[in-house]
């Protein structure tokens, strides 16, 4: 609608405003080093973007997700949600008002009135992606226990030494890497590890994943004569994710091209023309990187690529898979395992 597209339009003024309106004692209450101001100034275009989408997709949930989002990284800080956010929700709904000139308000208020209502405590503390009931659930506790407290060379043992037991290495990828990760991220919102920690987490899991990349190149798999090509757009920088799904693609028996982050979109579209590609998989994080998929989206769509299949996904999309259709894909996939199946609707091989 057009309150979305013009609140979307102008989220960094929005945002400016909304920095604006808080007092220098509320921005620094209690804030340590990690959360200083441009921090504080990065979370506010966030919100922004979320509150356009969950307006233009029409689910609210897309925006509730954050909010329960934030009162979670904020209780992970020791900071104060049940007095930032309802402070932050009004003066989001002030600034947007001061910013553009809303056609339907009536939309606007019904969804900060609901996101004011979500409790505090409400996501202070996320469930867990490790299931001890799960498929290598004790070699995945133990990954994770060895990259969290900086033992690469203890991590990268285990997964040497389950490939010597024969665990096949799709299962490690979906069994090990993938929720390993996604606890990872999981501690950090909490507040359980750094951001340093973050890093070298995800560091070494790549290391571990192209320490397998001599076994998953050699074709062993049947060839299913399929071609897919994995990008991130924009300014996204979170490769990691789809790096796996790419490489599972290909122990599935696809041919794949993984361009990595950051991927140009006139680059995205010469390489699939030179792979002749069945599939693209294009993926982001972050909200504010949403439009930069719908751009490349609708940039493929008027160069020569108007029926390739292009599946997203991310950060965003699991919040509301209806965003996959507004940004113009073919459809959506919540994990690497669920992108596999959907894409052989599309190839079966």
């Amino acid at each position: 609608n057009s309150d979305s597209a013009n609140i979307l339009a102008n989220r960094a003024a929005i945002a400016r405003r909304m920095m604006s309106g808080f007092g220098a004692g509320e921005v620094s209450m209690g804030m340590p080093f990690e959360l200083n101001l441009p921090k504080f100034e990065e979370l506010a275009e966030y919100d922004v973007a979320y509150l356009a989408y969950s307006l233009q997709t029409g689910e609210e949930e897309l925006y509730l997700g954050y909010v329960r989002w934030l009162h979670s990284m904020l209780a992970g800080h020791g900071l104060p949600g049940e007095v930032i956010v309802p402070m932050a929700l009004a003066n989001l709904n002030r600034s947007v008002r001061e910013v553009v000139t809303l056609q339907n308000p009536g939309l606007v208020d019904a969804l900060f009135e609901a996101a004011r209502t979500v409790p505090a405590g409400a996501a202070a503390h996320p469930e867990t992606f490790l299931r001890p009931e799960g498929a290598l659930a004790s070699l995945a506790a133990e990954y994770l226990d060895r990259i969290v407290h900086s033992d690469r060379r203890g991590a990268l043992d285990l997964v040497r030494q389950a490939i010597e037991r024969k665990v096949e290495i799709a299962e490690l990828y979906l069994n090990v890497f993938e929720p390993v990760q996604r606890e990872v991220g999981r501690l950090w919102q909490m507040q359980k590890i750094s951001v340093a920690h973050e890093h070298f987490a995800s560091g070494t899991t790549q290391m571990a994943m192209s320490m397998l990349y001599e076994q998953i190149f050699k074709n062993d798999a049947r060839r299913t004569g399929c071609a897919m090509v994995a990008a991130c757009v924009g300014d996204e920088l979170h490769e990691i994710g789809l790096r796996m799904v790419a490489d599972l693609f290909e122990m599935s028996g696809w041919d794949t091209v993984f361009l990595g982050a950051s991927a140009p979109m006139q680059a995205i579209a010469t390489m699939l023309r030179e792979t002749g590609a069945n599939l693209l998989a294009l993926s982001c994080s972050m909200i504010v990187h949403v439009e930069n998929i719908r751009r490349t989206i609708e940039f493929l769509r008027e160069n020569g690529f108007a029926d390739l299949t292009i599946l997203v996904g991310g950060f965003p999309f699991n919040l509301s898979p209806q965003l996959a259709g507004i940004v113009g894909a073919t459809g959506y996939a919540p994990d690497a395992r669920t992108a596999i199946v959907e894409a052989r609707r599309f190839c079966p091989g």
